[in-house]
């Protein structure tokens, strides 16, 4: 609700957008909004990242932590260009 209720609200276009996340909930709402999903390995989480590989839902991506998100997120979107 809060994704939708926010693009409806900025005029954000949630298929051109990227959800950043550390938990299945996080890239569950992605998925479900039509984000790309990017999952940020969390040691604290890891079972998070072992129950994807047999979950349904799974991040279009996988970093180790945020700078490598980014990093991702910006060579994605010059690819594109």
């Amino acid at each position: 609700g809060l994704l939708l209720k926010a693009a409806e609200d900025l005029a954000l276009d949630l298929k051109s957008s990227y959800l950043v996340g550390d938990s299945l909930s996080d890239v569950e709402a992605g998925r479900y909004v039509g984000c790309t999903t990017i999952m940020v390995r969390n040691d604290k989480k890891a079972g998070s990242v072992r129950n994807l590989l047999r979950d349904k839902t799974r991040p279009d991506y996988i970093v180790s932590d945020l700078s490598a998100a980014v990093d991702l997120i910006l060579k994605l979107d010059s690819a594109e260009r």
